[in-house]
């Protein structure tokens, strides 16, 4: 009975601490799923998130999987889908958000990607060892949802690596030019700029 009072006990005070949310957090740069614990968020945030990172560049594949509390100032990212495609580069980062307790508990789910032609090309090229850019070296075929031409120059890094820029102009979703920073948890961004506009036709 002693130690039923104390669970009843704890729940309430935590209840009661603000009503904060409970999501669970993770993170893996090598696979497509994680899991981890269940923590009380921060007070003031409402929605718990799940998120996935495909970004290829070449033949090089890196997937990165994160689940946890969603800062209230990122609540505008949540059921949006950033893809940009271009030279030898492949981005799409997909974001899920919740409102309850331990809803983000689940296996990360993403669609397939839509590879069908749409009608639209962009000026493409990707370097990642420039401060100023890449210069486009033709055309790419845009598929899905992609209607915007788009040139994203970032720098950044992962804990313990030094800074790296990255430059990639090619075809883009509009939530991609919406939401413009790709940071996912995972690597720290020094600075971010990007451009758009409409795609062209082919």
């Amino acid at each position: 009975m002693g130690v039923f009072l104390t669970a009843v006990m704890f729940l309430a005070s935590v209840i009661t601490e603000g009503g904060s949310l409970i999501c669970e957090n993770c993170l893996s740069v090598t696979k497509n799923s994680c899991s981890g614990s269940f923590d009380l968020c921060p007070k003031g945030v409402t929605h718990c998130i799940s998120a996935m990172r495909n970004k290829t560049v070449g033949r090089n594949v890196v997937l990165t999987a994160f689940k946890g509390c969603l800062k209230p100032g990122n609540q505008t990212t949540c059921g949006k889908e950033v893809v940009v495609t271009g030279a030898g580069v492949f981005l799409r980062i997909t974001r899920k958000c919740c409102d309850s307790d331990n809803c983000n508990g689940k296996k990360i789910k993403v669609n397939p990607v839509n590879m069908t032609l749409n009608g639209y090309k962009c000026p493409t090229c990707y370097t990642n060892n420039s401060t100023i850019g890449c210069t486009p070296v033709g055309d790419f075929l845009c598929v899905g949802k992609e209607d915007q031409c788009a040139t994203f120059t970032r720098s950044g890094s992962k804990p313990g690596e030094p800074v790296k820029w990255h430059s990639v102009s090619g075809c883009a979703t509009t939530d991609a030019c919406d939401i413009g920073h790709f940071s996912i948890a995972s690597s720290k961004i020094q600075h971010f700029d990007v451009k758009c506009i409409p795609s062209n036709k082919v």
